[in-house]
């Protein structure tokens, strides 16, 4: 679980560095974030089967 939790971090940092559409102005929006990878990330998938194991 933890490797995927790691996995999850990157992803966000990855994409708060490079993708310009999840931040507002100077501010990162988690939010944003939370929506797309939520949808997107195996790693969310994954370690939120875990969590409700």
């Amino acid at each position: 679980m933890g490797h995927k939790s790691k996995d999850l971090y990157n992803e966000v940092f990855y994409e708060k560095e490079t993708n310009t559409s999840l931040t507002m102005g100077d501010t990162f929006n988690y939010c944003n974030a939370y929506k797309r990878l939520k949808v997107e990330s195996e790693s969310y998938r994954v370690l939120a089967s875990q969590m409700a194991r």
